[in-house]
């Protein structure tokens, strides 16, 4: 009988010291953060952007896309948000050849989707700053650089008799007149909150852009 009541003891007490350990795991794993944490970039943010399509004098209007890329890292906390190459893509809400005060080319860009370097996307609710001309972007070259640009190459001489009619038939497919080339850089302006994956934009991060 006391042989027992020692063993029944003796179980008692394992059980007590084992509780313990067993309660601070689970508190370990309940405490533990979650797999996938957000990262939320508030309203109001710029982001710099360099144009990647070219914008044509003639044929582009008002709901084409336009896609432009991150120029430098948009950050939260010690977070980067928006990594480098980053693409924003979007549909052009005004396009004006000439406007009247500045007597340059104007757009208004509304983006809608974000795509990250890993193929990881998300929706979008931003606009470029005020529109953007390339005259308020870039400034004049100086004549110096001027001088340092590639010379022009002479134009072809042009084909006479048949040859001059096939030519001009063929010739019907010329590249479109840019209004504003790519490479320009503006800026975009969130207009809501975008909630990002965190682990997918770290991803991005750590991925070379195309």
């Amino acid at each position: 009988m006391q042989l027992r009541f020692r063993t029944l003891l003796l179980i008692a007490n394992l059980f007590l010291l084992a509780l313990p350990a067993a309660t601070a795991q689970q508190t370990a794993v309940n405490t533990s953060p979650a797999a996938s944490s957000s990262l939320t970039i508030p309203t109001g943010i710029v982001a710099p952007l360099t144009l990647v399509t070219p914008i044509a004098k003639k044929g582009m209007k008002a709901g084409d896309t336009v896609t432009a890329s991150i120029a430098f890292p948009v950050t939260v906390g010690d977070q980067i948000a928006l990594p480098v190459g980053t693409l924003a893509e979007g549909q052009i809400t005004a396009i004006i050849k000439r406007a009247k005060k500045t007597g340059q080319p104007f757009v208004q860009i509304h983006f809608t989707r974000l795509v990250f370097a890993n193929g990881y996307t998300s929706d979008l609710d931003a606009t470029d700053a005020s529109g953007f001309s390339p005259s308020s972007i870039v400034a004049p070259l100086t004549p110096s650089e001027i001088a340092m640009q590639p010379a022009a190459p002479a134009p072809a001489p042009k084909p006479k008799g048949f040859f001059a009619r096939l030519f001009s038939h063929n010739s019907s497919s010329k590249p479109p007149k840019i209004l504003i080339a790519a490479g320009w850089q503006f800026q975009m302006t969130l207009q809501s909150p975008l909630t990002l994956d965190a682990a997918s934009v770290a991803s991005a991060a750590a991925t070379p852009p195309k």
